[in-house]
């Protein structure tokens, strides 16, 4: 089904009450049982630690027998804590695992359906040490699927604990280790509380940007200078946190190696969400800007050929589960909106139809909500308002300029609502034989250009390797249900749906002219709600304040690689 302007404004409030329906998935399509080695699988993920902070990370990227695999447009669906985790272990959207917020982790209704529980079922021993979902969230009895389940921690505590596991465990296993590090109010382990770290050293041109052609949510949420002024030294304490999740990446590795494992073993390093310093005036995350949603992810596969690389297409959160199930010759149990990306591990000539759905539901009547897209280049966000933000990320990494309402920018805004539309109903990826480019020829000059280039904030130019057909469609509200893969029905709650759901072929360099001329007859509108509609709403609790205002000069970068020995588990797990 489209969304269209109208029904999507008319579905907002319906967010809790939608979660009733689900759109019918089709199965993941790159599932398949592999054969031997049966690689063991080691997860790392951060807590709300964004793009830019890579620099931190010294030990990680120079680590001689890492051969990472990195990539540059990892992007995650719903940029918040329980939201993001329940995608990364279902291979499911936010409108179809249930937990639209972090006050609504004990809706978790996927749970055995989890990749833990795909991993067991093919033999592999599972640990979970660490942040689950949401921090306050009261885990009893232990989620299905898992041997070992430690919940909280520092970088410190759960190193030992990994260590503890990695130390007896016999192959093939699946380890998920998940600190609360670099979370807001970091804790940095004793030895690294002074230590000079990297962080961006000017402000990018986002921190004094004119918002004036921003939706009004954003002028609703903008932050006093004086807020945002105080979080540069709470970026500091993040950072510094980040020297002793630096710590545990390298502990474990040094421990499969010792072990003769390492070789055996495909290692993942990621973070559930990123984080808004004060660019664009706000703070924390569950925004659809790059700050939010683009993640670190690399990857160590021993059958990738070549060294280190740099992967540019674009995937997802939900990608995860479907990739390590087929990494581990697992099946998952249910259909998935991810797709494993093993092939393009396999092999980088690979095609790869690149598109992530964006979404975020509201907690109450009075939050908003938002379902988007983005793909290589561009980024297009569809409120619960009606109002639209759209930006040609090649030019504009910094998303100053809105585009959406610009008449050069409509054939562009068309192909991104087809896909946007695409991927709530599960339509099935085109595989294309040939790659195609959606590259517009705008004839807007950008406004707001950027006047200064952080050193902290990455130039995100991808440009755009294959137009995916964008079916832009916020259905409404999520609601996870397990079905099969039939043909996506609509549900009562009016799920926008822009009526062009023609998934135009774009074509290469597709000037404005050029590109696909179906119209799509209803503009996105309905409100997401968790159900089937793209109702994201759900406003992130863990947002306290730093009141340490202190603005750190020293750029440093620590060399100590000494093993963190603070091992304190917090009470109060972010």
């Amino acid at each position: 089904m489209n969304i269209t302007r109208r029904r999507f404004i008319e579905g907002a409030g319906a967010v809790a009450a939608a979660l009733a329906l689900r759109p019918l998935l089709r199965l993941s399509d790159s599932i398949k049982a592999q054969s031997a080695p049966r690689y063991n699988i080691v997860c790392i993920m951060t807590d709300d630690q964004d793009y830019v902070s890579m620099p931190v990370m010294r030990h990680l990227k120079s680590y001689p027998h890492g051969s990472w695999i990195e990539f540059e447009n990892y992007i995650c669906n719903d940029a918040i804590c329980g939201p993001s985790r329940a995608s990364f272990y279902t291979g499911l959207f936010t409108r179809n695992h249930g937990v639209t917020s972090n006050s609504l982790t004990k809706q978790f209704n996927s749970e055995t359906h989890t990749l833990p529980v795909w991993l067991k079922s093919a033999g592999y021993t599972t640990a979970m040490i660490g942040k689950y979902l949401f921090g306050s969230y009261k885990i009893k009895p232990i989620p299905p699927g898992w041997d070992v389940f430690n919940k909280g921690g520092y970088a410190a505590s759960v190193q030992d604990k990994a260590l503890d596991f990695l130390q007896t465990v016999q192959e093939p296993f699946f380890l998920v280790a998940t600190p609360v590090d670099p979370h807001m109010k970091a804790k940095p382990q004793s030895k690294y509380k002074n230590t000079p770290v990297w962080t961006p050293t000017t402000d990018p041109p986002s921190f004094n940007e004119n918002i004036d052609d921003k939706p009004s949510w954003v002028s609703k949420n903008q932050q006093k200078k004086n807020k945002i002024k105080g979080l540069r030294a709470e970026r500091v304490r993040a950072h510094r946190a980040l020297l002793g999740v630096d710590d545990m990446v390298m502990a474990i590795i040094d421990k499969l190696e010792a072990r003769n494992m390492l070789d055996n073993t495909v290692i993942c390093f990621t973070s559930d969400n990123g984080f808004l310093w004060g660019e664009h005036g706000l703070t924390h995350k569950h925004w659809p800007y790059e700050e939010a949603v683009r993640l670190p992810l690399l990857i160590r596969y021993p059958d990738a050929p070549g060294n280190k690389r740099i992967e540019k297409r674009v995937v997802s959160t939900v990608d995860l589960a479907p990739t390590f199930a087929a990494i581990a010759g697992a099946q998952p149990s249910r259909p998935l909106d991810g797709r494993s990306f093993l092939p393009i591990l396999d092999d980088p000539s690979q095609h790869w139809d690149e598109g992530v759905l964006l979404e975020h539901f509201p907690e109450t009547a009075n939050d908003f909500s938002f379902v988007g897209v983005r793909v290589a280049g561009w980024t297009y966000v569809l409120y619960n308002n009606g109002e639209e933000e759209m930006y040609d990320l090649s030019a504009d990494n910094y998303q100053l300029d809105n585009v959406a309402s610009l008449p050069a920018y409509d054939a562009t805004k068309r192909l991104l609502i087809a896909k946007m539309n695409a991927l709530i109903n599960g339509d099935p990826r085109p595989t294309p034989t040939a790659t195609a480019t959606l590259t517009p020829t705008p004839t807007h000059t950008p406004t707001n250009t950027p006047t200064a280039t952080s050193t902290g904030t990455p130039t995100n130019t991808p440009t755009p390797t294959e137009t995916a057909t964008p079916t832009m469609t916020p259905t409404d509200t999520p609601t996870p249900t397990e079905t099969g893969t039939a043909t996506p029905t609509e549900t009562a709650t009016g799920t926008p749906t822009p009526t062009d759901t023609a998934t135009p072929t774009p074509t290469e360099t597709a000037t404005e002219t050029t590109t696909p001329t179906a119209t799509p007859t209803a503009t996105p509108t309905a409100t997401p709600t968790a159900a089937d509609t793209v109702t994201p709403t759900a406003t992130p609790t863990d947002t306290a304040t730093p009141t340490d205002t202190a603005t750190p000069t020293d750029t440093a970068t620590p060399t100590d690689t000494a093993t963190p020995t603070d091992t304190a588990t917090p009470t109060d797990t972010p």
